[in-house]
Formats: C-alpha cells, sequence, structure tokens
C-alpha cells in the first residue's frame, strides 16, 4: 500500500506536516459521516477503523470482495486527505476461525511518492467477531525491509451507520424533551396556547414522604390536599377564553421539607415541566391565556 508510515519510519527528509497524517480518534465520528456510496452488495463488505503504530493513528477502509474463501478488494488510508492513498488486496478467508489473511499487492496511486521504495506494503491478520475486525499488520517495502507494524480496529460500516441512526434518533428524542424550570414562592410562570384543553401531570421524582398540595383552575379545585406520589396524578382541564389562572399551595412540607414536585404542563405539542420547592401555605401561579 502506498502508506506514509514507511516515510515516518524510514524516511526522515519526508517526516513533515505533507507527508504524516496524524488523525486522533475524536475524529472518526466525522470521518465515518464523510463517507458516501459505500455499502453491502452481494458478497461485498465495507469496513472503517484505525491502525494503531506507535503513538502515531490512521484512519483505515476496507472493501472485500468474497469468491467463496478468496478475498479481493481494496484498502485506503488517509480517506479524502491530500495524501490518501490506496491499494488493491488479495486474501484468504478462513471460516473455521474467521480469519482472514489480507496483503495489499500494489499501490493502485503512486503519485504522491518519489520512487518505488516508499512503497509500505501491509500484510494484515485480522479476527472477524460479529460486525468487528482486529488484528496485527506488518509493512514491507518493494526491497523485503520491514517498514511498518501494529494493530488495527475495524468495524463494518452499515452496521455503524445503524449506531449513528440510533444515537443521532436518541439525539433528536433528548432535544425535545421539555427543559425542567425551576419555581419560587409566588412565581407566575405565563402560557399562551390555542388549544382548548390543557393536561396537568404532578409526581414526586424523589422519595414519597407525605407532601400535600391543593391545586385550583380559575374557581374550580383540581385537587385538595392531595399526598403526591411517584406514580403521576394526572387531570385536564377545559380553558376559558383568555387568562386562567392556576393556584398550587403547599399544604405541609412532609417528612422532609421543603415540599417538593414536578409538575407537567401539555397542550397537544407543547409541554412545559417545572419543579418547585415551598415551604408551607406558599404559592406558585401559572396563567394560561387562551388565544381566539
Amino acid at each position: 500500500m502506498l502508506d506514509l508510515l514507511y516515510n515516518y519510519f524510514r524516511a526522515p527528509k519526508c517526516i513533515t506536516s505533507n507527508c504524516v497524517s496524524l488523525i486522533p480518534l475524536a475524529k472518526l465520528y466525522i470521518f465515518v459521516l464523510s463517507m458516501v456510496s459505500i455499502s453491502v452488495v452481494g458478497q461485498t463488505t465495507n469496513y472503517i477503523g484505525v491502525v494503531y503504530m506507535d503513538t502515531v493513528i490512521m484512519d483505515l477502509s476496507l472493501k472485500l470482495v468474497h469468491n467463496e474463501d478468496s478475498v479481493s478488494g481494496f484498502s485506503v488510508m488517509n480517506q479524502k486527505t491530500t495524501i490518501e492513498s490506496k491499494s488493491d488486496l488479495r486474501g484468504q478467508f478462513d471460516p473455521d476461525s474467521k480469519t482472514y489473511l489480507i496483503k495489499e499487492i500494489n499501490a493502485v496511486n503512486d503519485s504522491l511518492v518519489e520512487d518505488s521504495n516508499t512503497y509500505c506494503l501491509l500484510e494484515m491478520t485480522l479476527l472477524k467477531s460479529k460486525n468487528k475486525l482486529s488484528g496485527t499488520f506488518v509493512g514491507h517495502d518493494s526491497e523485503g525491509h520491514l517498514c511498518a507494524e501494529g494493530t488495527l480496529e475495524m468495524n463494518e460500516l452499515n452496521h455503524l451507520k445503524k449506531k449513528l441512526k440510533f444515537i443521532e434518533k436518541k439525539i433528536a428524542k433528548a432535544s425535545k424533551d421539555p427543559i425542567i424550570k425551576v419555581l419560587s414562592k409566588d412565581d407566575n410562570y405565563t402560557i399562551r396556547t390555542k388549544n382548548k384543553e390543557v393536561k396537568f401531570s404532578i409526581w414526586d421524582a424523589g422519595v414519597e414522604d407525605g407532601d400535600c398540595i391543593s391545586l385550583h383552575a380559575n374557581t374550580t379545585s383540581l385537587l385538595d390536599n392531595y399526598e403526591i406520589k411517584t406514580k403521576k396524578e394526572k387531570i385536564s382541564y377545559t380553558l376559558n377564553k383568555g387568562e386562567n389562572t392556576f393556584v398550587l399551595t403547599a399544604e405541609n412540607t412532609g417528612k422532609y421539607p421543603p415540599n417538593t414536585a414536578i409538575i407537567e404542563i401539555t397542550a397537544k405539542k407543547q409541554s412545559y415541566q417545572f419543579k418547585y420547592e415551598l415551604k408551607k401555605e406558599e404559592k406558585i401561579m401559572f396563567t394560561i391565556t387562551k388565544d381566539k
């Protein structure tokens, strides 16, 4: 493989920022997202990962085409950089031991090197475990001299892409979760909505300790000296046009003062969460305005 690992060890004249790529693992996520037009078709499998050699870390991708136990394809190192190198591959796969023996047989793009002595073609021994490859490699130049050795770890690209989609969904869901706003006594939080109905949920996010509250909506009592539980208590209320005032009063401070709970107010796609800490008889308010 046209591999600047050789330059790192054997050609000091090439040890410059133009010859050595030190790609930290932190950039691997971006590298995965930047890869396009790679998929598993028939007996073709694509892997991406990193090679480790002392303190040097470089990205590596493999395209492996199976024909029974024979393997062909190509490798790419330092992808999408000015020193990207690509080599043809040949090798064997032992299904019993689940082991690949793969050799780079030539450098496809040789414009980056000055002479044939700078070729450093890798020989890899890789153990397949589910969607991962791991193992060791050695590299030799055109004269048979050792020019590189180390370890590598790789993952099947399609598997990584599925994991990334899962992570993205988790992030998207987390970003939609309401932010909990902390309220203190006499606070009045204002909400505007076009919905006719709102839903209140109230629960103890910690240990039940006998905290009791009362909740009034305009002149209607929704909860009277209600003891807060870890299970959500849910209440629906039909709004009047204009302003609607909701008052929550702490009736006691329970076993472990102060009186605390989580309140969630939902109006269809709008959702708000609040946390409060109140002494006995202290209040918080919510003004929900129903727009026409």
